[in-house]
């Protein structure tokens, strides 16, 4: 693991000029006086360079025999003599060769390296090879991008016209790409989360994006504190439906957390993520702030992600939940059960014995009722004549699917792969006709 400069070398006339970063503060960022643009980006974002660190200057045969001891002469007096690695790379001709460029830039990168790229001298091609190789890279090396930039001397004009301007007037511009590369890793990182449910890729760009920014201001960038929040509450969210947390689902506060929080930095960030986040809005614009609703909005989380065990279950205890919380009757237990919670349990209990009932393939007479149905009949009467009478065979259905996922499929009449996602869909979408508000 080590940090890594890699640039190219062009083959055109360089005229000397002063390569100008932003300033920070008060401090000027620039270097006056250079030909080469690999000069200033060292002596700007690598000087801290240490020995197990590394320059590479990629250059084909007519680039290495034109400016090669040139620039080697410039970093000598900049204090980098003997830093500095010739990359050989080919003549650009053809895919084959653009393979080849790729081949040797993998075989140069180690593990967990930090690159800095400077693409000012790159073929015309390279840009899109170069994003192809970096997201190449982390994934296979792990690698982390320091930056990206560009050494805009055509700024300036064209080089004879230049050598004409005095010194001190030839300011050409650095210009940071980065943010470019972070776009793409943000818009990638969201789909992913939308697509998936899993918010490993966004905690991932949090940890390297967000939290250095944080570091640096110690603490006071507003928008960096808001998506490190913004990014927690994603994973409280999706870590609570991967393993059903129905109560804390149902206590999530989607809008005041996560909603509204996207509305205040999104004039903030780069104007391009926003429609993205907008998606990420629209995925959870129906989540309500501690609402049992959301439980059957978690279900169509579910669906749309692929988490088909999980949907079943919640859409299961989402019906009980919010059966109680229709029946008032059920308040009769509380006031006979000492424990708060022993009272929830019994009246979830109620019901789903009650369901289970009222969906048998012939009505069980009340002087055959079990359990909470016995010890409670009045109660339960009062809830069989407000449970919708179409809502039991779907509870009756999602009962038999959920039990024949949880069993492996290794009971009878077991379902295929496709009809256990149909039929979610389906059950989902009756329930939400029936019980949400």
């Amino acid at each position: 693991m080590a940090r890594l400069f890699i640039s190219f070398l062009g083959t055109g006339n360089y005229v000397s000029c002063n390569y100008c970063a932003p300033d920070e503060g008060d401090r000027k960022r620039r270097v006056d006086n250079v030909r080469f643009i690999q000069t200033a980006l060292l002596n700007l974002h690598c000087a801290d360079f240490g020995p197990e660190d590394r320059a590479l200057i990629a250059c084909t045969p007519q680039a290495r025999e034109k400016h090669l001891e040139a620039l080697r002469h410039e970093l000598e007096a900049h204090g980098w003599a003997g830093r500095v690695e010739a990359l050989p790379i080919p003549e650009p001709g053809g895919t084959d060769d653009a393979w080849e460029i790729f081949r040797i830039f993998n075989d140069a990168i180690g593990g967990e390296d930090s690159i800095t790229f400077d693409i000012t001298h790159s073929f015309r091609f390279l840009p899109l090879l170069f994003t192809v190789l970096i997201q190449y890279l982390k994934v296979t090396k792990k690698i982390r991008l320091e930056g990206v930039y560009y050494g805009a001397f055509e700024r300036l004009g064209h080089p004879k016209e230049v050598e004409a301007m005095p010194l001190e007037t030839r300011d050409a511009p650095i210009m940071d790409m980065t943010p470019f590369i972070s776009l793409f890793d943000w818009s990638v990182g969201i789909d992913r989360f939308l697509r998936s449910g899993q918010p490993d890729d966004l905690n991932h760009l949090v940890q390297q994006e967000i939290r250095p920014v944080l570091r640096e201001t110690q603490g006071k960038d507003e928008t960096a504190k808001t998506l490190e929040r913004i990014a927690k509450r994603l994973t409280e969210l999706a870590e609570g439906i991967d393993t059903v947390r129905g109560q804390a689902l149902a206590e999530f506060e989607a809008r005041r957390r996560i909603l509204e929080p996207l509305q205040r930095v999104q004039v903030d960030i780069l104007p391009p993520l926003q429609p993205v986040l907008k998606r990420l809005s629209e995925d959870l614009a129906r989540w309500e702030d501690q609402s049992p609703n959301n439980l059957l909005h978690a279900v169509g989380w579910c669906i749309r992600h692929g988490q088909t065990q999980q949907g079943y279950t919640l859409l299961r205890e989402g019906i009980l939940t919010l059966l109680d919380r229709r029946i008032p009757e059920l308040d009769g237990i509380d006031a006979e059960v000492a424990s708060p919670t022993t009272a929830r349990q019994t009246r979830r209990e109620l019901l789903s014995k009650l369901l289970n009932v009222l969906g048998g393939r012939e009505p069980r007479p009340e002087s055959e009722w079990q359990g909470e149905l016995a010890d409670y009949p009045e109660v339960a009467r009062a809830a069989r004549e407000r449970i919708p009478q179409v809502l039991v065979p779907c509870y009756k259905r999602i009962t038999q699917l959920r039990n024949d996922i949880n069993h492996a499929g290794f009971i009878q009449n077991t379902s295929k792969a496709n009809t256990l996602r149909e039929e979610l869909q389906r059950l989902h979408q009756e329930v939400s006709a029936l019980l949400l508000d």
